[in-house]
């Protein structure tokens, strides 16, 4: 059974249509999610919503967490497993140099066995380097982009 609570959001950036105010308040439904697929987590997000029946509704698990980059844009770093997803290539990852606190925390006891699992599977040494334990992304995606691939994957599946 779904959970549903009620979000609102100040805009920092529109990146489709354009919505008439500074803040969004729409309601998510959620079904218990792992931590990274629930929107909550996250201090900046792109995120997905469509009208209802009058009311805005977040399209469940439809969205992108966002980071500054050096430059001041908001991308998001690669996530392996969305890659097989996504399979398209005009929207390659880009190098990328994300604000310096952008960085995933590793724990500081992980066997060389762990290191090498995080590397094949979450971190990859093509999207990421590993210093001090920390994974720091190198590789993302910029949210216009993400917003063309949203879109793209959208229309395929209504098909």
């Amino acid at each position: 059974m779904d959970s549903e609570y009620k979000a609102e959001y100040k805009i920092e950036q529109e990146f489709s249509e354009h919505y008439p105010s500074s803040t969004i308040a729409f309601t998510a439904y959620d079904h218990n999610s792992m931590y990274e697929f629930d929107f909550r987590n996250y201090d900046h997000i792109l995120v997905f919503v469509g009208e209802y029946c009058g009311d805005l509704i977040h399209l469940k698990y439809q969205f992108f967490p966002l980071y500054k980059t050096a430059d001041g844009r908001w991308a998001t770093p690669v996530k392996p497993k969305a890659e097989q997803i996504y399979q398209l290539d005009q929207y390659t990852p880009s190098k990328i140099e994300f604000d310096q606190s952008v960085n995933f925390e590793l724990s500081n006891d992980l066997s060389q066995e762990q290191i090498a699992q995080l590397r094949k599977y979450k971190f990859p040494e093509k999207y990421y380097d590993i210093k001090d334990h920390k994974a720091i992304p190198i590789m993302g995606r910029y949210a216009e982009d993400l917003v063309k691939i949203w879109k793209e994957i959208y229309e395929k599946n209504k098909e």
